[in-house]
């Protein structure tokens, strides 16, 4: 019987680990930004408040999208009230990110 024989060579993933400093920022600010876009863009508008609420921040290797309305997580999440329901534009925005897409840049600015 012929036998196949496969070799793992660890020396791209140890690229990878060594230049996670450099992409990691970059993920980040990608995500975030993706995310900030996407969330502009489908939130319900009725006086415009809420979108112009809508903020991106990165703290070294932390991201944040918030929306700082009063009523930014009733229009999200929906109250009680039949007539307020669930409008969510942040959570969407969220499974919206291509993160192969952010990997695969990353990779290509530190040469991998």
């Amino acid at each position: 019987m012929p036998e196949i024989e496969v070799n793992v060579n660890d020396t791209v993933l140890r690229s990878v680990i060594s230049r996670m400093p450099t992409l990691t920022p970059y993920i980040i600010d990608a995500a975030t930004t993706s995310v900030f876009n996407s969330a502009r863009q489908d939130v319900p508008v009725d006086t415009g408040a809420l979108r112009a609420s809508i903020s991106r921040e990165v703290q070294g290797n932390v991201g944040y999208v918030r929306a700082s309305m009063h009523y930014a997580a009733y229009v999200e999440y929906g109250t009680s009230n039949p007539n307020y329901p669930a409008q969510p534009y942040l959570r969407p925005a969220v499974k919206k990110v291509q993160w192969l897409k952010i990997l695969r840049q990353a990779f290509r600015r530190v040469g991998l």
